[in-house]
């Protein structure tokens, strides 16, 4: 055999594993984005649960029972608990922080505590949860 061909044959097995070595690298890059996007996703979805929990529960709590010591002691144990899910997100720390998402989750329910306006609170809420939906959307 030639120089020239065990040269080839060499260089063509070079490209081959050179090849196979990129692609496992861009599917390995593929799968992590993947996997990220997928814990940023639950993330998401665990935030806008514990703030929907907690606003119901609020509203139901001044609605229907304000004067209930038990209502009011489940309603702080939410209400911890979605001010601990805020501060907890991993993946969605920036995304969270540069929404002032605490800020105005606190700014809300600190004045339904001053005025009892359950419209008010729902009509901040909501706009809350479209500020969610809207980052976990350019996600995806």
């Amino acid at each position: 055999m030639e120089w020239s061909n065990l040269v080839g044959v060499a260089l063509g097995g070079i490209l081959a594993t050179g090849a196979g070595v990129a692609t496992q690298f861009m599917q390995g890059r593929r799968e992590r984005h993947k996997w990220f996007e997928e814990k940023c996703i639950e993330e998401y979805r665990e935030l806008l649960e514990s703030l929907t929990k907690t606003v119901m529960l609020a509203i139901h709590w001044y609605d229907i029972e304000p004067g209930s010591l038990t209502r009011k002691t489940e309603w702080d144990v939410v209400w911890n608990e979605s001010l601990k899910i805020i501060q907890t997100r991993l993946f969605i720390a920036k995304q969270i922080t540069d929404a002032n998402i605490y800020g105005r989750w606190t700014e809300a329910f600190v004045s339904f505590q001053f005025d009892s306006n359950t419209s008010l609170l729902s009509d901040r809420y909501e706009k809350i949860r479209q500020s969610i939906v809207a980052l976990a959307m350019k996600n995806l």
